[in-house]
């Protein structure tokens, strides 16, 4: 699995872009959605100077079918609306890319996370330029569900191990005790143990030390 960062120009057909476009510094944050065939709804918020310039003109953008003004103060405001769906979204999903909320759009760019295979990534890029979009992919990193590197027996052997207090301080109970519960031998048990172990330590020293910047 990898994550990534990804930047797109916007269409100027894609909802509030041409409203984006002419208040380059405000921010919109997606804060949540639901996509249906046809129509999108969404939960945004949005921080500019010009509030209320801003806010009038998305409520006259063509394809924003319902807009209701939620919550608002001083440079903030909070809406929710419905909108048609864009040829983007539909890239999306197809791709089986799931962007993470909240994301973001400034001065027409949309900028969101996705966590996806490397193959769906890569076909969600392909989707893109068929359709005669630019993307920027500005972080990409790999990264790793905490059970992903386990086989699944590993994983059943280790849940098993804690759960009945073998790596307690005191012990709760003894190797042969957690080999029993699962039905193997001691020996097998000590091996399944001693290699879970050294993956699950090889990930959080690899993952402390992307968090920490790596050292030399």
């Amino acid at each position: 699995m990898v994550t990534a960062t990804i930047e797109i120009p916007l269409a100027e057909e894609f909802g509030v872009t041409a409203v984006s476009c002419d208040h380059p510094d405000a921010l919109f944050r997606y804060l949540s959605g639901i996509e249906e065939p046809d129509r999108s709804y969404g939960l945004v918020e949005v921080r500019a100077d010009d509030l209320d310039e801003l806010l009038n003109q998305l409520r006259a953008v063509p394809s924003v079918r319902a807009f209701e003004l939620l919550d608002r103060y001083e440079s903030r405001a909070v809406f929710r609306y419905e909108t048609d769906v864009s040829e983007l979204y539909r890239a999306v999903r197809d791709s089986d890319i799931l962007p993470a909320f909240p994301y973001t759009i400034r001065d027409g760019v949309l900028t969101f996370r996705v966590t996806t295979s490397t193959d769906r990534l890569s076909q969600f890029g392909e989707t893109l330029r068929s359709l005669g979009w630019t993307f920027d992919v500005t972080t990409i990193s790999q990264s790793f569900d905490g059970t992903d590197f386990l086989t699944d027996h590993q994983w059943h052997v280790l849940e098993t191990a804690v759960d009945a207090g073998y790596y307690d301080s005191p012990r709760r109970c003894t190797l042969s005790e957690v080999a029993d519960e699962v039905g193997i031998a001691p020996s097998s048990a000590s091996e399944v143990l001693h290699r879970a172990e050294g993956s699950v330590i090889r990930w959080f020293v690899s993952e402390r030390g992307e968090e920490l910047g790596g050292h030399d």
